[in-house]
């Protein structure tokens, strides 16, 4: 299965377009990719079997790009995105139509991204994309819905304030370097985004940043490829970028480079804190600084992430488990943009583990500098490519709307003929770079975080967005 290029996707005999996306030999969909003359990208996903269509709209831009005195700016243009448009200007005037219709709506706002998605009746999808075209076109930008719509925004970020993961992210955050970009504050409330000029910054966010050469489409939908592209090209060709910000876009914003979070000199760190939860929880997490999507045809932290969190004989959970240290250990990474890749051990702890936490650290810190001092186990390289091959070629069908979140997601990172098979399939064995990334595991690139309720503190630090009482030690 290696030869990839022999799954291009098997086209309609009677259609015009090209075959331009790989796709597994067991996935019935057709797929078809292209770029508007005003740069939107956009997939196609031809599925004459679903039984509703939908919708997914990823920008390039997120939560990094917000100014530095308006913290969740980015956050608060999705939610403003909603509330009308000049040719629909009720507030629930798409949301309402797609209720009618089988459909719902939702987004969200990350670092690197915004992403708008619905979906709705096979019968209605042309109408709802005529109309979810509107909010990239011609937004309202009510005044008093803008300034009505922070207290959705408020009620969001009171809900995290509950998440203990939202609360752990927060904490590294503000830790991190304060100029670094990454530090920002993603959600935003009323404390940062109650102000006289709100809506006109919001506005100039918009125009600023809402690009269609940042933007990626993903459809899916029984009707057919050539119906769907003139259908796009229809309503999405009409979305422009504001001249006033052409230049600045094409010379500062495009090509941004953004400042690290975390470099050797404030890592090294524990951070005891008090959850919501009433658990005993340990994250190792490490911060490697590179452009992690570059690697993804060799995807160096699979390797990695898999010995670590393996559960067999030897393993790294199977020693603590038998210690009666720990309930549960994962491992996973995940790529920031183009600036960082994060690696992080989650590990659940019993009241042995966590009276002990510091003997539960360095069992992880023994496994990992034995496997740093081993060569790269090919034989167990390829097990992971075999599997992720064979994920690849026994596809099952996805959910339509999560197809297109994951889709338009990946359209705007990688080659638009790879973005099914990036979410599968590892290509190529370098094991001098998985010696790097796993040499870059040490005790001085990390920060530890212990939770538990357990803890009591007389000279705490706070974290006033989310109200966390932690404690950080050398």
């Amino acid at each position: 299965y290696s030869k990839l290029n022999k799954y291009l996707f098997l086209m309609d005999p009677n259609s015009s377009y090209e075959p331009n996306v790989i796709k597994s030999p067991n996935d019935k969909n057709d797929y078809y990719s292209s770029v508007l003359p005003n740069g939107m990208k956009y997939l196609i996903i031809h599925d004459p079997l679903c039984d509703r269509s939908a919708c997914a709209m990823d920008i390039s831009m997120g939560s990094l790009y917000n100014p530095p005195d308006i913290e969740g700016l980015a956050h608060c243009l999705e939610h403003i995105l909603f509330l009308g448009t000049e040719k629909y200007p009720e507030k629930n005037d798409f949301s309402d139509f797609l209720s009618k219709n089988s459909g719902s709506t939702n987004a969200y706002t990350s670092l690197e991204a915004t992403n708008f998605h619905f979906d709705v009746s096979n019968e209605e999808i042309e109408k709802a994309l005529e109309m979810f075209s509107t909010f990239f076109i011609c937004p309202l930008f009510t005044k008093e819905l803008v300034e009505s719509e922070l207290n959705a925004i408020d009620s969001e970020y009171k809900m995290d304030v509950r998440d203990d993961g939202e609360r752990l992210n927060s904490i590294k955050s503000i830790e991190g370097y304060s100029d670094s970009e990454y530090s920002t504050f993603v959600c935003g409330n009323l404390s940062t985004l109650k102000r006289n000029d709100i809506r006109d910054k919001v506005i100039e966010f918009y125009h600023k940043y809402y690009n269609p050469t940042k933007m990626s489409l993903c459809v899916i939908s029984d009707k057919s490829v050539d119906e769907m592209k003139k259908i796009i090209e229809d309503n999405f060709n009409a979305i422009k970028q504001n001249e006033q910000y052409v230049n600045l876009f094409n010379s500062e914003i495009a090509n941004k480079k953004f400042k690290i979070l975390y470099d050797e000199n404030n890592m090294g760190n524990i951070y005891n804190i008090i959850p919501v939860k009433n658990e005993h929880r340990l994250q190792l997490y490490w911060v490697i600084n590179e452009n992690g999507y570059k690697f993804y045809k060799a995807q160096p932290f699979e390797y990695i992430v898999s010995l670590l969190g393996h559960e067999g004989k030897n393993s790294l959970t199977s020693y603590l488990k038998k210690k009666e240290m720990i309930t549960s250990l994962t491992a996973t990474y995940n790529n920031q943009g183009e600036t960082f890749i994060e690696v992080e051990i989650e590990i659940e702890l019993t009241e042995k583990g966590f009276e002990n936490y510091v003997e539960v650290i360095n069992a992880v810190m023994f496994f990992i500098r034995t496997m740093q001092k081993k060569e790269i186990n090919e034989n167990y390289f390829n097990e992971i490519k075999k599997s992720s091959e064979i994920d690849f070629v026994y596809y099952e069908k996805e959910d339509p709307l999560e197809l297109c979140i994951s889709l338009a997601e990946n359209l705007g990172i990688y080659n638009a003929s790879e973005v099914i098979k990036v979410n599968y399939i590892i290509e190529n064995y370098e094991p001098e770079l998985i010696k790097k990334c796993f040499n870059a595991l040490t005790s001085t690139n990390m920060n530890v975080y212990l939770l538990s309720q357990k803890f009591k503190f007389n000279d705490n630090l706070k974290d006033i967005n989310y109200n966390i009482d932690y404690l950080e030690k050398q």
